[in-house]
């Protein structure tokens, strides 16, 4: 065999290798739900001057990302209860009407693994809402509960911790 024979076979069990080793450990369960965090801000969030269909898919999104029945605790919402995704995602849909510019950027996020289709994270996230009539930038501490369903880590409850303001 030749030089180049012997490189192409070396480089072909290398990319052969590395695809087996993605297939059986892929990515972790923390890191799925890491993401899904991710998403779930970028879909909430409003750019300056988005339009209807980009609006429209976003919140079509949304409702892919929850569980059929969700407990919501979010202390600037007067709707503290079990709500559908339904719900949540008509009062997304309102909401995000009533801002100019809406931004959710996750911090980080600290999941336990409590069962195999089951899952609590504590997510830090900065907030930043503008509107006609209010503006903040703030960070929020928030503990959420998955569940995977069909594959697919989805959000079952969201809770907002206080944090202690100076």
């Amino acid at each position: 065999m030749t030089r180049r024979t012997v490189a192409v076979a070396i480089a072909a069990m290398a990319v052969l290798a590395a695809a087996t080793a993605f297939v059986l450990f892929g990515r972790s369960e923390k890191s799925k739900i890491k993401k899904r965090f991710t998403e779930i801000a970028d879909t909430v969030s409003k750019r300056p001057g988005e339009g209807n269909i980009a609006a429209a898919a976003k919140m079509l999104a949304l409702g892919g990302m929850l569980t059929d029945n969700v407990t919501v605790e979010i202390s600037d919402l007067p709707h503290w209860r079990e709500m559908t995704s339904e719900d949540i995602v008509s009062l997304a849909a309102r909401g995000r009407g009533y801002m100019d510019e809406l931004h959710i950027s996750i911090l980080d996020v600290e999941t336990e693994i409590l069962g195999e289709d089951k899952a609590r994270s504590r997510c830090r996230a900065k907030v930043r809402l503008k509107s006609s009539y209010s503006s903040f930038n703030e960070n929020r501490i928030f503990t959420a509960d998955l569940v995977k369903q069909d594959g697919k880590w989805r959000f079952s409850a969201f809770r907002e911790d206080n944090l202690i303001k100076k």
